[in-house]
């Protein structure tokens, strides 16, 4: 059987959708990654915190892989679209 998920804030099962695709069987909801950095990092200290920002940020790194070959992808587009505008990349 294949599962269908949908990503959302509310991956505790409070959420609408939950209620919304009930019927549906193969239907999972979950928390989206976003929201779960989130939650941990307010579980581990305020975001007032001095070392709140720095502490998410190597949160996500540790979760969040960037592929090398799509960023350089990327930053061509990006210098192409620029070029186009008659601007320059910095």
């Amino acid at each position: 059987m294949k599962y269908t998920i949908i990503f959302t804030e509310t991956g505790d099962g409070k959420s609408r959708l939950n209620e919304l695709f009930s019927k549906w069987s193969s239907m999972n909801v979950r928390l989206d990654s976003l929201h779960f950095i989130m939650r941990l990092g307010k579980g581990c200290s305020s975001d007032s915190h001095p070392a709140y920002g720095r502490f998410i940020t190597s949160l996500s790194r540790c979760l969040f892989v960037w592929n090398q070959d799509d960023l350089a992808d990327l930053i061509r587009a990006k210098q192409s679209e620029l070029q186009c505008q008659g601007k320059t990349a910095e």
